[in-house]
C-alpha cells in the first residue's frame, strides 16, 4: 500500500498469516473498479481445504479511501506490517464510528526510488469496523499487527499528505455506510465507463459486440490505469515504479484516448504543463506529489522531448480541443529547442532509460551512438508540429528557430545513417565521432551495478567511482531490433516506405507463425511486453491481416486484465517477466488492438 501522494514509499502491507495456506479466486465486477475475491485455506494438519468466505475491495476515488468488506464463515489472522511505526489512534476517533483505528507516517527523508526522497511526511489511516456478527482482535507482532477477523466488517484505509488529512479523510469514510460507498463509486464507475463508450464512437474505435473478450479488456485495462494515475496526472509506471515516466505516459495518453478516456489523457498532459511551470524542466520521470523528484538518465533532451510533442498533437488530432492544444505549444517549443543541439549527422543518441537499452536488449555503450527510434522519433514530432501550427492556425513563433532545417537534414540522411542491406539497423555507430561526448554525466554505470554520476571512461562507456579502472569495451557492432522498427509507424514517422514497411511486417508476421516468436526477440527468448500492439498497429497501416497476433496479445493478460513488462519463452509459452499491471504496455496494446479492429470494420 502506497501513497497519497503516489510518488511514496510503501507505506503498508496486508498479508495473510504465514501459517495459513490461503488461495483467492479474484474477480472484478462486470462494469464497475470494485473486486471480489473469494477465499479457501488449507489448515495446519489437514489434508483438504475449507471455504472461509469473501473479501470485497473497492476504492472510493472522492473519499480517498480503499474499503475492504470481508464475510467469513471461519476466522482468518492477516498481518499488517509496516517499516515504520504503526499508531493506535482508536481514542482519535469519534464514538461509534469504528472498533479500532491505526496510522503510519512515513518520514521526509524516507527513499520514495533509489535514494529519492519522499520530501514531505506522508500518514496512512486504518479503521475497522466490525458488523454485529464480526469481530476483529489485534495483537502486535515484530513490524505491525496480527489481525484476526470473523464474521462480517470493514477495513477502511486512507492517505494523506499529513496526518490532518488522512485523520480527516478516515473519520469521513467512517461517518458513511459500507454499502453507501461501494453504491456510489458504481455510480461514478458506470459514468465513466458511458463516456468513455461514447468517446470511442466519436474517433471510431469502439469494438462491436461480437468483440466480447475486447469489451471486457477495455473495461480492466481503464479500471486499472485509472488507479494508478494520481491527482496530479502523472501515472505510475507500475507498482514498483512510483514515478511518471515521460515515455510511458506517452502510450498511455494514446491508449486512454482510443479507449475514450479522454480526460485521463488531458491530466496527463496537464501534468507536465504543471512540472514545467514549476520546476522549469522535465526529465525522464518525475514524482508525483508535492516532492520534486526527478528521475535524472542520461540523454533526457532526446525521445522523451519527442513524446511531450507527439501527445500534445494525439490530444489534438482525437479531441479537438484546440484551446487546449494552444496552452501546450509552449511547452512543445521548448522541448524541441531542447532536442536541437543533441543531432549530429542528422542522428539523436539513445535516452538510457526509454529505449531497450534499459530491458538489457542493447548494450548500454551504444549510448552515444545514433538511434534509429530517437531520430525517427525527432521527426515525427517536428513534422507534426509543423503541419498543427499551419493547419490550425497556431503562431509558429513558439517553434525554435532552425526546426524546420534540422528536420529536412535528418530526413534526408536517414537511409544512409541507419539503412543497411536491404533493413534498418537499430544503431549506428559514426554518431560518436561527430558529437563531444559529455565528461560526466547522471544515469547507469557501464557495469550495471549503481545509479548516479558517472564519468566519461571510453565511447559511451561511462562509470561510477567504485568501478574506477575496470577496463570496458566500446561497441561498434550495427543491431537490429525488429520492435524499434515498429516505433516509425506508431508515432506517424514516414521516413521508411510503406512498401519496406508491409515487407517488414508480413516478414514478423510469418517468423510469429513459424516459430511463435516475437519482434523484439526473432532469435532470443526475451521480448517487450507492448510488442503485441505495435505489431497490431502496423498490420492496420500496412493492412495486413494479424487476427492471430490479436488472439495471442488477449491470452496472456495477468491476473489484472493487463501486460506485464516483459515476457520470456518457456516450453513454447510466453511467461510473464518483470512489472505486473503495467500501464504503459496495457495502453499500447490496447491502442494497437482497437486500431487493428478499426482498420478492418472500415474496410
Amino acid at each position: 500500500m502506497i501513497g497519497a501522494p503516489y510518488s511514496c514509499p510503501t507505506m503498508a502491507a496486508l498479508r495473510f498469516s504465514d501459517a495459513e495456506e490461503v488461495c483467492a479466486v479474484s474477480e472484478r465486477t462486470d462494469g464497475a473498479s470494485d473486486w471480489v475475491h473469494t477465499l479457501s485455506k488449507k489448515p495446519e494438519n489437514r489434508n483438504t481445504r475449507i471455504d472461509c468466505g469473501v473479501f470485497h475491495d473497492t476504492a472510493v476515488r472522492d473519499r480517498h479511501v480503499i474499503l475492504r468488506r470481508w464475510q467469513l464463515e471461519v476466522p482468518m489472522t492477516l498481518h499488517l506490517t509496516s517499516a515504520y511505526d504503526i499508531r493506535d489512534i482508536t481514542a482519535l476517533m469519534a464514538d461509534d464510528t469504528c472498533d479500532a483505528a491505526f496510522s503510519v507516517t512515513v518520514p521526509h527523508n524516507a527513499p520514495v526510488y533509489n535514494d529519492y526522497p519522499v520530501g514531505t511526511p506522508s500518514t496512512m489511516t486504518f479503521g475497522i469496523r466490525c458488523d454485529s456478527d464480526g469481530t476483529c482482535t489485534a495483537a502486535r507482532i515484530p513490524g505491525g499487527l496480527a489481525l484476526t477477523l470473523t464474521g462480517g466488517g470493514a477495513l477502511y484505509v486512507c492517505g494523506g499528505e499529513h496526518f490532518p488529512s488522512a485523520h480527516a479523510a478516515l473519520s469521513g469514510a467512517l461517518r458513511e455506510n459500507a454499502e453507501v460507498l461501494l453504491a456510489e463509486q458504481r455510480r461514478d464507475d458506470r459514468a465513466y465507463l458511458a463516456a468513455c463508450a461514447e468517446n470511442r464512437r466519436r474517433i471510431g474505435r469502439q469494438p462491436s459486440v461480437d468483440h466480447e473478450a475486447v469489451l471486457a479488456a477495455i473495461e480492466d485495462v481503464l479500471f486499472a490505469i485509472r488507479a494508478q494515475q494520481s491527482e496530479q496526472g502523472g501515472v505510475m509506471a507500475g507498482h514498483a515504479y512510483p514515478l511518471a515516466y515521460v515515455r510511458d505516459q506517452y502510450g498511455v495518453l494514446r491508449g486512454l484516448l482510443s479507449m475514450g478516456d479522454f480526460s485521463g489523457a488531458k491530466a496527463i498532459l496537464q501534468y507536465y504543463l504543471d512540472v514545467e511551470s514549476r520546476y522549469g524542466t522535465i526529465h525522464n520521470a518525475q514524482g508525483m506529489g508535492p516532492g520534486g523528484i526527478f528521475h535524472i538518465h542520461e540523454n533526457d533532451n532526446t525521445e522523451i522531448t519527442a513524446y511531450l510533442v507527439l501527445g500534445c498533437i494525439d490530444y489534438l488530432h482525437d479531441t479537438a480541443d484546440r484551446a487546449f492544444f494552444a496552452r501546450c505549444l509552449g511547452l512543445c517549443g521548448r522541448a524541441m529547442q531542447r532536442s536541437l543541439p543533441e543531432l549530429a549527422g542528422g542522428m539523436m543518441p539513445f535516452n538510457g532509460d526509454e529505449t531497450y537499452i534499459a530491458g538489457g536488449l542493447l548494450p548500454r555503450s551504444v549510448i552515444e551512438q545514433g538511434s534509429l527510434e530517437a531520430t525517427a522519433l525527432f521527426l515525427a514530432a517536428a513534422a507534426g508540429l509543423e503541419r498543427v501550427c499551419m493547419e490550425y492556425g497556431f503562431p509558429t513563433d513558439a517553434l525554435p528557430v532552425g526546426l524546420h532545417e534540422a528536420r529536412i537534414t535528418a530526413e534526408l540522411s536517414f537511409d544512409d545513417n541507419f539503412a543497411r542491406r536491404g533493413g534498418y539497423t537499430v544503431n549506428a555507430p559514426r554518431r560518436e565521432t561527430m558529437h563531444p561526448q559529455p565528461m560526466y554525466r547522471h544515469g547507469v554505470c557501464y557495469f550495471g551495478d549503481s545509479f548516479g554520476w558517472l564519468r566519461a571512461v571510453d565511447r559511451g562507456c561511462y562509470v561510477c567511482p567504485a568501478c574506477a579502472g575496470k577496463p570496458v569495451q566500446p561497441d561498434d557492432t550495427e543491431y537490429r531490433l525488429h520492435s524499434a522498427y515498429l516505433t516509425l509507424p506508431y508515432v506517424g514517422a514516414e521516413v521508411i516506405g510503406k512498401p519496406i514497411l508491409a515487407e517488414s511486417v508480413r516478414a514478423m508476421l510469418a517468423a510469429y507463425r513459424k516459430t511463435g516468436r516475437m519482434p523484439a526477440a526473432p532469435l532470443g527468448n526475451r521480448i517487450v511486453g507492448y510488442d503485441f500492439g505495435f505489431l497490431l498497429y502496423a498490420a492496420a497501416v500496412t493492412g495486413e491481416d494479424a487476427s492471430d497476433i490479436l488472439t495471442a496479445a488477449l491470452a496472456v493478460r495477468d491476473e489484472a486484465g493487463m501486460w506485464v513488462e516483459y515476457y520470456t519463452r518457456a516450453d513454447g509459452a510466453l511467461c510473464p517477466s518483470g512489472t505486473r499491471c503495467r500501464p504503459w504496455e496495457s495502453a499500447v496494446n490496447m491502442d494497437g488492438i482497437l486500431t487493428y479492429l478499426s482498420s478492418k470494420q472500415g474496410t
